[in-house]
């Protein structure tokens, strides 16, 4: 969310209407969503999961083989290999940037 702030911002004011958040707009939600989170014990890391960069080949690899569809113009890069930089990323501390 935090990486997409301004394509979202604005869509932003008509969650937080819609949860009936005291205060309007991104940092509303996105603060209603990181306490829904912790509710529902979600851990925020993947590292917290025990992913590490040791077996994010592995779990790329085989998210890529159950659920990845690569958009057309991405067909000549490994599924695997995306899958994995975005763990590597979301290890790295960039999670939110890495899921946008």
């Amino acid at each position: 969310m935090v990486h997409n702030r301004a394509a979202i911002a604005e869509r932003m004011r008509t969650v937080a209407r819609l949860l009936d958040l005291p205060t309007p707009g991104f940092d509303a939600v996105l603060s209603w969503v990181l306490d829904f989170r912790r509710q529902l014990k979600i851990p925020h890391t993947l590292a917290e999961i025990g992913v590490n960069t040791n077996n994010s080949v592995v779990i790329g690899t085989e998210a890529a083989a159950r659920s990845w569809r690569a958009p057309p113009s991405s067909r000549d890069v490994p599924h695997g290999f995306i899958v994995r930089a975005i763990v590597v990323a979301m290890l790295a501390g960039s999670a939110l940037a890495a899921l946008g």
